[in-house]
């Protein structure tokens, strides 16, 4: 019974000491992540004389997003911070000297990561869906009035869907001198002029920004006759755009990153569904190919027994019918949405169990500390926090763009952390 209250005793002490190491940690990086919101998107938003008021809103909206960074990074930095101390108080050594095993020492770590790890899975569930919904309904109000916020003055925007928008001077919802350059339905590449156009949202598409061309004159050349071209002129025509094309995720309230874990997978369902009846349709295809190959192979043979000699026209297309056919039948059919969608299903629940897999490198990195402090466990935690959230980025870059299994991609962080956390314990041991 002593040795139980003895431990309970040293699990408070040990358990108090990562809470006040967490609460330094949690506001250096929560700083950090909230001034990165306001660098990138707020104080571009108060440039275009958006109301403070609508800034801090939207900043309030975005802590869901970096509150989802700030736990699990916090957590690996302050169980340095906090091993540190122990070392540099020579606490470590002490308990270690009453017979404390090092396993006992990571149970209240172990505890207060199950606690982050729940809370950070609620917030990215949750609060993060919430606030982005809120944050794509005040950005699409913003957008609406003032067209600057998206469009840059006398700015040439990066290619976006074969579209490129070069902008003159921008008045409110109002630019002039807008030049548009994209392809038309036949994807003939095309040019659009127009004095003057007026910026609003499409009644009808949400999402949908609609632009009203004043005194239009379009240009579009001939893919099939190089020296062809066809001109319009009119009083005014309509062009609509995808806001989020031009503004990011933070305006598409369907991207996943805005939906909960249960709605990600719902969608999941149905990708699958879409692409097993794609291969279906391409199997049938190429089965009906295979068919109409065996037929001509024999049509073209029964009429060279006939008439005693290939024709090479028969010939010809034989083969062209054939190449056609290894073409189908080669063809991978694939679906990036659905990668996307388990990128962001896996990351969803990546991140919030990074608390304990940072957890388990962090205690014992800091077993190997003879002499520290804080101090040093505050910058060495930072640095391999910087490296985990780099790992995280690169794991959904690779996810959303690459044929890799979206699981393991985002799973492989993780992965790398515990096992180097185990590897480096058991070295401890042996010691």
């Amino acid at each position: 019974m002593k040795g139980q209250r003895r431990y309970w005793t040293i699990y408070g002490y040990l358990f108090r000491e990562f809470i006040l190491s967490f609460m330094v940690a949690f506001f250096i990086f929560f700083a950090l992540f909230l001034v990165n919101e306001l660098l990138v998107i707020a104080l571009r938003m108060q440039k275009k004389d958006v109301p403070v008021s609508t800034v801090f809103m939207f900043l309030l909206y975005s802590l869901p997003y970096v509150l989802s960074y700030t736990f699990p990074l916090s957590t690996m930095v302050s169980c340095l911070m906090a091993v540190g101390r122990f070392h540099s108080d020579n606490e470590m050594l002490a308990m270690r000297a009453s017979g404390i095993r090092y396993t006992n020492i990571f149970v209240p770590f172990c505890f207060a990561a199950v606690i982050l790890t729940s809370v950070s899975f609620v917030m990215n569930d949750y609060f993060l869906p919430l606030g982005m919904e809120k944050r794509y309904s005040l950005l699409n109000k913003v957008a609406l009035s003032n067209a600057s916020v998206i469009f840059e003055p006398y700015d040439v925007s990066d290619p976006i869907q074969g579209k490129i928008i070069i902008t003159g001077d921008i008045q409110e919802n109002l630019i002039k001198n807008l030049i548009i350059i994209d392809r038309d339905p036949d994807s003939n590449r095309r040019v659009i002029v127009s004095r003057d156009a007026n910026f609003r949202q499409n009644e009808q598409l949400e999402g949908v920004m609609h632009l009203n061309l004043q005194e239009p004159f379009m240009v579009s050349v001939d893919n099939d006759r190089r020296n062809a071209f066809n001109y319009i002129r009119a009083r005014e025509a309509d062009y609509n755009i995808l806001l989020k094309d031009y503004a990011g995720t933070a305006f598409s309230s369907s991207d996943p990153s805005t939906m909960t874990s249960s709605q990600v997978r719902e969608m999941i369902k149905e990708e699958k569904e879409r692409l097993n009846n794609n291969r279906a349709r391409q199997k049938e295809r190429v089965s009906f190919q295979l068919y109409q190959l065996r037929c001509q192979y024999g049509e073209i043979f029964e009429s060279a027994l006939r008439q005693r000699e290939y024709r090479q026209a028969d010939l010809n297309s034989l083969v062209n019918d054939y190449e056609n056919y290894l073409t189908q039948k080669n063809r991978r059919i694939g679906n990036r949405s659905l990668s996307r969608l388990e990128t962001e299903y896996h990351y969803k629940f990546v991140l919030p169990t990074g608390c304990l897999a940072l957890i388990l490198l962090a205690f014992p990195l800091g077993l190997f500390s003879k002499r520290s402090d804080k101090a040093v466990g505050l910058g060495l935690g930072s640095i391999f926090a910087f490296v985990y959230w780099v790992l995280i980025m690169m794991a959904k870059i690779i996810g959303y763009t690459s044929d890799f299994s979206p699981a393991l991609i985002m799973w492989l962080p993780n992965i790398i952390v515990c096992t180097a956390g185990l590897i480096i314990y058991s070295i401890r041991l042996r010691q």
